[in-house]
């Protein structure tokens, strides 16, 4: 058998393939909702909105990777392949297939984050590695609000929470750049952060102008007028929030301002009812896990960041 791999502009022998992924893998069981996803994906490819490739052993379909534009990224969105292509290295093979079409067209990263496990070959990680990939282990984590018994915190002298202002947006973005310097590990799986500006639009796409934000469970530290600390939390539903972003300016670090921080954003979603508060991080971020964990999250699952830069990106 051998692995031949094609960019599809149209869904059509590969069907099947998506048809799998979204009712074994997504978990989209509901007859309508699933014609109404297969439809837009129509649309996307015809318009060009996304670039897919499916992989084809023997000329039967084996599997596919399809990808969105992100400013200057490809985000891979989907990623499936049968498990008897394992030995033809079908998934490294679409995920480099994809990355060399995003930089042929101009893109300048291209990322790939997965929950684990996923059906993908045993030295899939290997193989990506030696073709300058980054593979960085993720944890999901979540902590049950009515499980914290203890939403006290204490800020050091001259330091003061305010809630989140749309005002000061620039002054905020400006802090989350500074705390993630382009060589952070968070700035790899993130390049948006490498500016304010950049970050910005991210953040301000997701949360429509920032105005979907709740104030009171957004907190900032403020030091001598200034912001030295920061929170993005999203309320996608009623009762869960998401930590997108917290972290502290790297001059104020290391005086339980990340604690304190975190300690308000509990106190503030309890009193919102908010039941479930989850967010994502780096394991091997240290600090940052250590702090979720010491304030009662717990992980859900493992994840996987697959990032490779066109250029050196130090």
């Amino acid at each position: 058998m051998s692995l031949v791999i094609e960019e599809k502009k149209v869904l059509d022998d590969w069907e099947v393939l998506m048809r799998e992924y979204l009712q074994d893998i997504r978990g989209v069981k509901d007859k309508e909702q699933l014609e109404s996803i297969l439809t837009q994906f129509r649309t996307n490819l015809e318009e060009e909105e996304r670039i897919a490739f499916c992989g084809y052993l023997d000329g039967a379909p084996c599997g596919f990777i399809s990808g969105s534009a992100r400013g200057e990224i490809i985000e891979a969105i989907s990623l499936y392949v049968l498990p008897k292509s394992y030995d033809q290295n079908t998934a490294s093979e679409l995920v480099k297939t994809l990355t060399a079409k995003a930089f042929e067209t101009g893109f300048q990263h291209f990322r790939l984050q997965m929950g684990l496990p996923f059906n993908k070959e045993p030295n899939f990680e290997e193989i990506l590695k030696k073709d300058g990939y980054l593979i960085f282990q993720r944890a999901s984590m979540n902590l049950e609000v009515k499980d914290v018994l203890d939403y006290s915190y204490t800020l050091p002298e001259g330091y003061t929470f305010e809630p989140f202002s749309i005002n000061k947006v620039d002054e905020i973005m400006q802090v989350l750049v500074d705390a993630n310097p382009i060589g952070h590990t968070d700035t790899h799986i993130y390049p948006e952060m490498r500016s304010a500006e950049i970050t910005k639009q991210v953040f301000g796409g997701a949360t429509e102008n920032f105005t979907k934000l709740d104030p009171a469970i957004n907190p900032q530290i403020i030091f001598e007028s200034k912001i030295v600390g920061i929170s993005q939390v999203f309320t996608s539903q009623k009762d869960v929030a998401f930590i997108g972003e917290m972290c502290i300016h790297p001059d104020h670090q290391r005086k339980g301002l990340g604690k304190a921080l975190m300690k308000n954003i509990i106190l503030e979603s309890s009193r919102r009812d908010i039941k479930r508060i989850r967010l994502a991080v780096t394991v091997s971020n240290v600090g940052a896990y250590k702090l979720y964990e010491k304030t009662g999250f717990k992980k859900a699952s493992d994840n996987i960041a697959v990032i490779k830069h066109k250029y050196p990106y130090l």
